[in-house]
């Protein structure tokens, strides 16, 4: 998501699994983005308590007191085994009722297109369109992925990085 801020200045943040990439950012940038995740904790998105932690982590900025205060009330009902497990506290990242291990796997390979239609895009130049005479960089993952022994098609590269890249962007 691109937006601009008071000075007409460009930042995008992009939530990749515990990464976050923000080509420009600034204090009001920060509280924007903070408020934001403060919003969405308080409509019961619990999920946004691990992503203000990365957040803040990645930037090495302090915790605002709505998050500090839900990160030690998280500590104490852990450490008195309160929760049965810490989906439970921190909201579910999986759908609940997906088998583990082929959700893992499946966003494992979620996340490698990802980076492989990313890598097109910023090494290559290739456009993140299938309408162009230039090689898109939809069509450097389906190469890519062939190398690999696995067969996928164009459109499906496509919907899938799309629905990744939607699911990876925090509303502002």
């Amino acid at each position: 998501m691109s937006k601009k801020n008071h000075t007409g200045q460009k930042w995008h943040f992009t939530l990749q699994m515990s990464k976050y990439t923000c080509t420009y950012k600034s204090e009001n940038d920060n509280a924007d983005i903070l408020g934001e995740l403060e919003k969405q904790f308080e409509d019961g998105d619990r999920t946004t308590i691990l992503k203000g932690i990365a957040f803040c982590a990645n930037g090495k900025l302090d915790f605002p007191n709505w998050l500090l205060q839900e990160v030690n009330e998280l500590y104490y009902k852990a450490s008195r085994q309160e929760v049965e497990n810490l989906d439970d506290i921190l909201g579910y990242i999986r759908p609940p009722g997906k088998n583990l291990k082929s959700f893992e796997r499946n966003q494992s390979f979620k996340d490698e297109l990802y980076s492989v239609v990313l890598n097109a895009h910023d090494i290559e130049h290739a456009p993140l369109t299938r309408k162009t005479p230039k090689k898109s960089a939809f069509s450097h993952a389906v190469e890519y992925f062939e190398k690999k022994g696995k067969k996928i098609k164009e459109p499906t590269v496509e919907r899938i990085y799309l629905a990744e890249s939607k699911r990876r962007t925090i509303k502002t």
